[in-house]
């Protein structure tokens, strides 16, 4: 069953009672629908793995012959290629496992009638593992993509813009969303905001990409001009559009705590973020905007336990590019919450871990956390 355009697949592992749990797809029109689907089916226990932005992204049913929902989350959740291997190889093995159990009982009795290994028992053996090598296949195809696609990631997050938009012409296999949007904010950062926006206009259509996805995306632009105030008005916009979507509350949360330090505004944003369907992966967005406005409400001591549970959360997924600036956000937000405590040198380390990527993205927090922190000192 194909989605329609105004549907978008979901993975989600679900449980009936103390049956098995199980990870399935959904089409629906958004996390908060797939969430009442999976109810309506009579699940109780529901753990949403992609949220609205990942959904519009998400084609796990166009390759459902080879690769379960739950192979996916495999590719997702382990380290660089060796989740792609993992799910691979399991494809491989639901094919051929009857083949491959009956070649290994011929091998093993070859093996006990006390024969020399021969060259019929090598052929067996190179049978029996041929998924394995099958397995590896499209790691070697997709390996060194992965990684042009993974340095592209990391140059944005240092601020290497003139290096972003040199590696984007000689990306492949990315989809066309992402490259427009990786040129945008490699062009605004360079202070081209006019081109970057224009370069979005093609996905301001409202049908292959909805509307407050268009919007949200010229957030990202002004956040990579350094023009927060614009950036909070085109995140406002995109929340007008979807008002029950977790990621746009979320996100605006982030920057109204960091660059209004309204703790009062980014409080509501959150609680009514907490009445829609949250995936896996914003549980530590939604642990970061808690330890950040408890920071701004006086709370380190109860900040830094939040902090430090979604740091974790954060660097168990560290191979995930999508965790580069929240990571940061976390340590700039650790920092600030060891100098409220009085530990003035462990708070000056985790600044100094950040401090070089804000100068080279020409912060406007670099001026106030120098100020509550302290300014960070290399040799």
């Amino acid at each position: 069953m194909e989605a329609k355009p105004s549907e978008f697949e979901f993975l989600a592992t679900v449980r009936r009672g103390r049956g098995k749990r199980t990870t399935v797809n959904v089409l629906a029109g958004s996390a908060d629908d797939a969430l009442r689907k999976l109810r309506d089916q009579g699940y109780d226990q529901v753990t949403l793995h992609t949220d609205d932005v990942s959904s519009l992204t998400l084609q796990q049913r166009k390759h459902a012959a080879i690769l379960t929902p739950r192979d996916y989350l495999i590719i997702r959740d382990t380290p660089y290629d060796l989740g792609t291997a993992i799910a691979w190889i399991r494809a491989a093995f639901r094919k051929t496992w009857v083949t491959n159990l009956i070649l290994a009982l011929v091998l093993v009795q070859l093996r006990l009638t006390g024969w020399p290994w021969g060259i019929l028992d090598t052929i067996l053996l190179v049978a029996i593992l041929f998924p394995i090598l099958v397995g590896f296949m499209p790691v070697l195809a997709t390996s060194p993509r992965r990684a042009r696609y993974r340095q592209l990631l990391k140059d944005m997050h240092w601020g290497r813009h003139e290096k972003v938009l040199a590696r984007l012409e000689r990306l492949r296999g990315v989809p066309a969303r992402e490259l427009i949007r990786c040129k945008a904010r490699a062009l605004a950062g360079l202070g081209r905001v006019d081109e970057a926006l224009a370069l979005l206009e093609p996905l301001a259509d409202g049908v292959a990409t909805p509307r407050w996805y268009y919007h949200a995306l010229r957030g990202q632009i002004y956040d990579a001009a350094q023009d927060l105030p614009a950036s909070i008005r085109e995140q406002e916009t995109a929340l007008a559009l979807a008002p029950d979507n977790s990621t746009i509350l979320i996100g605006l949360g982030r920057r109204v705590i960091w660059h209004e330090r309204n703790a009062k505004r980014a409080r509501g944003l959150l609680d009514q973020a907490r009445t829609h369907a949250i995936s896996d992966l914003q549980e530590p967005h939604v642990l970061l905007l808690e330890g950040l406005i408890l920071l701004e409400e006086n709370r380190p001591h109860d900040a830094l336990v939040i902090l430090d549970h979604a740091y974790r959360l954060f660097h168990a997924r560290r191979h995930q590019p999508a965790s580069f600036l929240p990571l940061d956000e976390t340590r700039l937000a650790q920092a600030r919450a060891h100098a409220a405590l009085g530990d003035r040198a462990r708070a000056l380390k985790l600044y100094a871990s950040v401090y070089p990527r804000l100068v080279a993205n020409g912060s406007k927090l670099v001026d106030r956390l120098n100020h509550e922190i302290g300014t960070p000192q290399f040799n």
